[in-house]
């Protein structure tokens, strides 16, 4: 029952300290592969990491709609971490495992991670993209545009809701059944089709990332492409 806005303001105080205390959690430069430059954040590093993490956790926050979906997705993050940065470590590992034990009782409705879960699990991955990111600029010229492509999926579908409810007079941070997920479930799939249709469209651009030349910038902008036409493909159904 608490409001959200007292959700948000204290992950901002908690994640402000974190980082204050941790100057490797902070995101200080990026590099962009398609532009071939570095921008140092310098003063603004903290409030910039600060606005990326609260945009991360909240849109893990709210595609936590359908049983599975947010564990499903984060377990999906912790394996690219680990395949992209190439660090296999033991905590790494052992989240992945916790993760798909908790999946199982999650689909069987034994366990629910509800708002603490999904806010906890989206700042842990956050810090550690984070963390690992910095790591991997102190050997190579480490594109950003891998780390947006692993978070394509929930981050375009919270900002077109946002826009969707900022266009209809609503507070963004209201209940509806626009989310992609649920537009899905009201086509209507199954759980288990939902939940496969998202992976793949989180698992495909990773993969195709991971696995071939295409330019990232290409990618991104054909997946953006794809997730537009499928998404007015859903509203044409609903209406009929």
């Amino acid at each position: 029952g608490i409001p959200y806005s007292y959700k948000l303001a204290i992950s901002f105080i908690l994640l402000y300290f974190a980082l204050t205390l941790e100057p490797n959690l902070q995101i200080n430069k990026i590099y962009f592969i398609s532009l071939n430059k570095y921008f140092n954040l310098g003063d603004y590093s903290i409030f910039f990491t600060l606005f990326c993490l609260m945009l991360l956790i909240n849109s893990i926050n709210l595609i936590d709609g359908i049983d599975g979906l947010c564990i499903l997705i984060i377990i999906i993050f912790f394996i690219a971490i680990i395949l992209f940065f190439e660090n296999i470590i033991l905590h790494h590992v052992m989240m992945v495992i916790a993760l798909f034990y908790i999946l199982l009782l999650n689909l069987k409705k034994n366990i629910f991670i509800g708002d603490s879960g999904s806010l906890f699990l989206g700042s842990l991955t956050g810090l550690l993209i984070i963390n690992n990111y910095n790591n991997q600029l102190l050997t190579n010229n480490y594109p950003v545009e891998n780390v947006f492509i692993i978070l394509m999926l929930p981050g375009i579908d919270m900002f077109r809701v946002f826009i969707q409810r900022a266009l209809k007079k609503k507070n963004p941070f209201t209940s509806d059944r626009i989310h992609l997920h649920y537009l899905l479930l009201d086509k209507p799939l199954t759980l288990n089709k939902t939940l496969t249709v998202l992976l793949s469209l989180i698992l495909i651009p990773i993969s195709v990332n991971l696995f071939t030349k295409i330019a990232s910038y290409q990618i991104i902008l054909s997946y953006i492409l794809v997730y537009i036409l499928l998404i007015l493909y859903l509203y044409r159904l609903k209406v009929k």
